[in-house]
């Protein structure tokens, strides 16, 4: 990389994670609105690479519609506004009709078990766990905005820790048919510097349980990387490089996500399961 590219890089991930962090700061329902859109944007990403990757070569092809958008951003309303306690638990029992909407026949050009496989998978890996996250950091339907942001900013070290460690101390590769780029000093870099930061967040700064936020650290270590090589496997199976531009030298919001879209369900399950 460039100079120029990662001054790029540092700039718009700069823009991008101050305007999160205020939104979060800023109200409640700021941070909703906002994860709706990107609930929304993102699964519709999504659809749009795999509809290009079933329709490679057709002649009749059908791209995906603005109803994915609109099923992603239901899907995260629902799933938030009964952890925010808008509306009782019972109203979960709409996502079942979500699910099936995400699976209308030929909804991605081409009919086909395949299709409305993928089509389900990504509904359950977007804005079914980008909402999921909510059920967690708002405890007693109050967000929590230090658990939430001690999630992300641990998200954030590790990617930032594992990309320079391994661009200057990288020597083994991790998995070159999957990630070429990726190395082992890279993946134990990012994950050191994430535990480091989870000690000092429940030690220093929150003056919470230390244990409780070893724990997070090590759920965020641990899915975070799994979600960046899931997504890397992802991306080399459709045969791009990124899974979008609207982020300036980062991609798409699936290359950004990428760690939080399996961090949220690990947490969620941990924290309501033993906090």
């Amino acid at each position: 990389m460039t100079s120029s590219n990662l001054l790029i890089r540092t700039a718009a991930a700069t823009v991008f994670g101050t305007a999160a962090v205020l939104v979060i700061l800023a109200h409640p329902l700021a941070f909703l609105s906002l994860g709706m859109i990107v609930s929304a944007l993102t699964y519709l990403e999504y659809t749009l690479l795999v509809g290009m990757k079933f329709n490679a070569g057709s002649e009749n092809r059908r791209w995906p519609g603005p109803w994915f958008a609109v099923i992603g951003a239901l899907t995260y309303a629902l799933v938030s506004a009964t952890a925010a306690g808008f509306v009782p638990g019972m109203a979960l029992v709409g996502l079942f009709p979500l699910a099936l909407l995400s699976m209308v026949p030929d909804a991605m050009g081409r009919s086909g078990r395949r299709a409305t496989l993928a089509a389900l998978a990504g509904w359950i890996y977007i804005p079914l766990n980008l909402g999921l996250l909510n059920m967690a950091v708002f405890p007693d339907h109050q967000l929590d905005e230090r658990l939430l942001l001690g999630v992300l900013a641990l998200i954030w070290t590790n990617d930032i820790f594992a990309y320079l460690t391994g661009k200057t101390a990288g020597r083994r590769k991790l998995w070159p048919s999957v990630s070429p780029n990726k190395t082992v000093e890279g993946l134990a870099g990012g994950m050191a510097a994430c535990l480091l930061l989870a000690w000092a967040w429940g030690t220093l700064w929150t003056n919470e349980n230390t244990g409780r936020w070893m724990a997070i650290g090590a759920i965020v270590a641990v899915f975070a990387n799994a979600g960046d090589l899931m997504e890397s496997g992802f991306k080399r199976w459709l045969g791009v490089k990124d899974s979008g531009a609207i982020m300036p030298g980062h991609g798409g919001l699936l290359d950004r996500l990428d760690g939080l879209l399996l961090v949220s369900p690990a947490i969620t399950v941990y924290l309501l399961s033993f906090d």
